[in-house]
């Protein structure tokens, strides 16, 4: 394979001394995301996005629900997860959306949010145009720093949302911090025989060892 070339690979296939592309803070993306949105008038569509978890918190303050008997009422409302954890992201608003508008429906019954359920539909739709825009946005700036890698510049603009006419051009390669929001990395090392949970995953980075 010739210099300059960039391929996909399975981790299994990584080797010491190749160079990767990762995103370092999907979060940060988000946020990336939604400024521009506020920026361009489009208040509601971030509003909207948050208003279910904005009056969760109330319930949850108002009725001092723990992390346990939250899951009891959303899980007798109808909600599933396959984990403690995706209870708790909601719980705590660490999780931006539920991924099923059941699990969503489920916790606006539980909690009895009258708002959210007027504007039910607007606030699922307002979450899933945030999340397609920042996946466009991931995916066309691992594109850029993989074309960096292989020192190819297409200098194209992409349009990432036809309706709301985002494009590419418009979001800068770094957080407000000037962090870049997509790294470059050099495998050091390569070690096969050890097993960490999924939640290890993405604490690498923190490592002092």
């Amino acid at each position: 394979m010739g210099e300059g070339t960039t391929v996909e690979k399975k981790l299994s296939d990584v080797k010491s001394g190749e160079r990767v592309v990762l995103v370092r803070d999907y979060q940060a993306v988000r946020q990336v995301v939604e400024d521009h949105l506020m920026n361009m008038g489009e208040i509601d569509i971030v509003v909207r996005a948050h208003m279910w978890h904005q009056q969760l918190d109330i319930e949850l303050e108002d009725s001092g629900d723990s992390l346990y008997e939250f899951r009891e009422k959303v899980e007798a409302a109808g909600a599933t997860a396959s984990s403690e954890g995706t209870f708790e992201g909601w719980y705590t608003g660490e999780v931006n959306m539920p991924r099923s508008k059941a699990n969503l429906r489920a916790i606006v019954d539980a909690y009895d949010m009258e708002e959210v359920a007027e504007h039910f539909n607007d606030v699922w739709d307002a979450n899933w145009k945030i999340r397609k825009i920042k996946r466009e946005v991931v995916k066309q700036l691992k594109r850029q720093a993989a074309d960096a890698l292989a020192d190819h510049d297409p200098n194209e603009d992409i349009v990432l949302h036809d309706d709301l006419d985002v494009r590419l051009s418009d979001f800068n390669p770094t957080d407000h911090e000037g962090r870049a929001l997509v790294e470059q990395h050099t495998i050091q090392t390569v070690v096969s025989d050890i097993e960490r949970p999924v939640s290890y995953v993405g604490k690498w980075r923190q490592r002092s060892d």
